[in-house]
């Protein structure tokens, strides 16, 4: 199957060293140039030697609250190509978002991903938030170990990767306790639902198991999203 849409790599500032960092030991080739107002520390030397640093004033830094900033190129990712890296690595986990908006929660999804060594994040390509300069800070360089990928139809690409051998684990305050689904599968899809009404009827209906936090004296209906995903990895990686 083409792509449906043609590879396209977009430029976006990460900030701060930890960031920074992120993207020199997994995708140093990401960097177009490395900014900095104060010296660079040396034991970024090591790191540097191929990548572009310019040295610049405070004025020079326009409001930069970090010391230390980059430019890296990210390219979107489609699901030709998921359906290719997933049939060579054959990952355990993958994880999917059905429609989020809210780009900073993106960003920590991808933090949390990144963190717990899931390496496939795949999204709806319409009315749901992507690349943007919010989702990428907020992610803290997690972009530079974990990949985005848009899909045409959310639900087309969990059958298929279904036929792959994966099983659908659907997330929803009426499901089983993660902790007794985690050790039902062995190559499982982690489907997260919108921030405001959850999975959708379809994406529900193709799921094969409903996942919940167990909250026996919580005072509150739900998490954060992004906050839910970190705990559903962490029961999940565990």
């Amino acid at each position: 199957m083409s792509p449906r849409f043609p590879r396209e790599t977009d430029t976006y500032e990460i900030e701060g060293l930890s960031a920074v960092m992120e993207y020199l030991r997994h995708r140093p080739q990401a960097i177009t140039c490395l900014y900095h107002q104060e010296a660079l520390p040396g034991s970024l030397n090591p790191w540097i030697k191929t990548i572009p640093t310019k040295a610049v004033s405070k004025e020079q830094a326009q409001g930069k609250n970090r010391a230390i900033w980059a430019t890296v190129n990210i390219t979107s990712l489609d699901e030709t190509d998921l359906y290719t890296s997933v049939a060579t690595t054959m990952p355990a986990t993958i994880l999917a978002l059905d429609h989020l908006q809210d780009p900073h929660n993106l960003g920590a999804i991808a933090r949390s991903a990144a963190f717990f060594g899931v390496q496939h994040i795949l999204a709806p390509d319409r009315r749901q938030v992507l690349l943007t300069p919010a989702s990428i800070k907020t992610s803290q360089g997690a972009f530079a170990v974990t990949d985005l990928y848009t899909v045409t139809n959310l639900v087309r690409t969990l059958k298929k990767l279904k036929e792959q051998g994966y099983w659908i684990v659907g997330t929803d305050m009426q499901g089983e306790p993660i902790e007794k689904v985690s050790k039902q599968f062995d190559k499982r899809v982690l489907v997260m639902g919108n921030e405001g009404t959850g999975l959708a009827n379809l994406v529900r209906r193709n799921c094969d198991a409903m996942a919940k936090i167990p909250t026996p004296s919580a005072k509150l209906d739900s998490l954060n999203v992004s906050v839910a995903t970190g705990i559903f990895l962490y029961e999940l990686m565990g």
